[in-house]
């Protein structure tokens, strides 16, 4: 397995593309993330694209928002994803089916 730098090089060679998820294990990444969906949120909502959809199988409902980022270089990590243009989000959010 190569680590995720050395991966995304070898996408990018092929002029792929790829998406990445950041998890618990990469806490300040996945924190400094957070706080800039919610900056751009709060203060330059024009450049965040959002998308919601919902969902009724499997005995509940879960309606999810996906929302969309362009990269900002100031976030302590992302250097490490060769090419990175955007971020994006999932929040799910299910109840029961009525």
């Amino acid at each position: 397995m190569h680590c995720q730098k050395e991966t995304t090089k070898k996408i990018r060679a092929k002029e792929a593309d790829y998406a990445l998820q950041v998890k618990g294990n990469q806490k300040n990444l996945k924190g400094e993330i957070a706080a800039y969906f919610h900056k751009v949120r709060r203060d330059n909502p024009e450049k965040l694209a959002e998308q919601s959809d919902i969902d009724g199988e499997h005995g509940r409902v879960i309606e999810r928002k996906y929302s969309l980022l362009p990269i900002s270089e100031s976030l302590d990590g992302i250097d490490a994803c060769t090419d990175i243009k955007k971020l994006g989000r999932s929040e799910p959010n299910s109840s029961p089916a009525r």
